[in-house]
């Protein structure tokens, strides 16, 4: 799962970090339409391996573990990912915890509406889900 927060790191324009007089990666890789291109593809490839992790241990009735990996699947998507490119998967985590843990949906709900008002439009999608 880290590695989907990697890649949203790694698609900055700008590093947090830097070494004076060194070009960092974000300078070496960072404007290239490749490279970006590379990381939407792992990432959207790693999104998938885990929403179908999720249905497989659903589906062999571990729904404790399923209910874990899609909270923290979710709240890996909420915190590093771009909500307009990943809506069908935020519906299908957001349907998953709807009806495996329905008391998440007054966080989620207060946490999106929140989040509109500072962040603009991205986190309406979350809403509509909800």
């Amino acid at each position: 799962m880290q590695l989907l927060a990697y890649a949203s790191a790694a698609r900055q324009e700008d590093y947090a970090y830097h070494v004076e007089g060194i070009d960092s990666n974000d300078r070496l890789y960072g404007p290239d339409p490749d490279f970006l291109q590379e990381l939407d593809n792992i990432a959207s490839t790693c999104l998938s391996e885990l929403l179908a992790a999720v249905a497989v241990l659903h589906n062999a009735k571990q729904n404790a573990q399923a209910i874990k990996m899609a909270h923290e699947l979710l709240d890996i998507v909420l915190a590093h990912g771009d909500l307009t490119k990943c809506q069908s998967a935020l519906a299908i985590l957001v349907g998953f915890v709807k009806t495996y843990d329905p008391k998440t949906v007054a966080s989620l709900r207060k946490l999106a509406e929140s989040r509109r008002r500072t962040d603009g439009t991205a986190w309406e999608c979350l809403l509509e889900l909800l």
